[in-house]
């Protein structure tokens, strides 16, 4: 068995039987040694050679990803975000005792002591 990388989208598999994976595609039994430690998103082909991105490299994708969430927060706009901290609210309160309830003041106060 043998391990995989892809040459455009960096999918690494292991394990795979290589006549199924053309070189045209895919780089057979790819170097990893030197990015072992290193988190997947991070990784970058220089020509058949695994490499570790330098460090505006990863900075690029961490943003990238940051503005991601940011986007699908706003995909779900204010009205979705209000009646997921509603039906939140509500769990909550059905598995806490009678006097033990939370209010929705208290609970947006909880979000934002969280996120400072």
């Amino acid at each position: 068995m043998s391990s995989v990388i892809h040459r455009t989208t960096l999918d690494y598999l292991t394990s795979v039987n290589t006549p199924e994976y053309p070189e045209t595609d895919w780089i057979i039994n790819p170097d990893v040694s030197a990015v072992t430690d290193v988190p997947r998103k991070y990784w970058k082909l220089d020509g058949d050679r695994v490499i570790e991105m330098t460090q505006s490299e990863k900075d690029a994708v961490d943003a990238q990803e940051l503005q991601n969430r940011i986007d699908a927060v706003k995909e779900l706009g204010d009205a979705g975000l209000k009646d997921v901290m509603t039906a939140l609210i509500k769990i909550i309160n059905l598995r806490l005792s009678s006097g033990q309830k939370i209010t929705k003041d208290e609970f947006i106060q909880a979000i934002k002591d969280e996120i400072k």
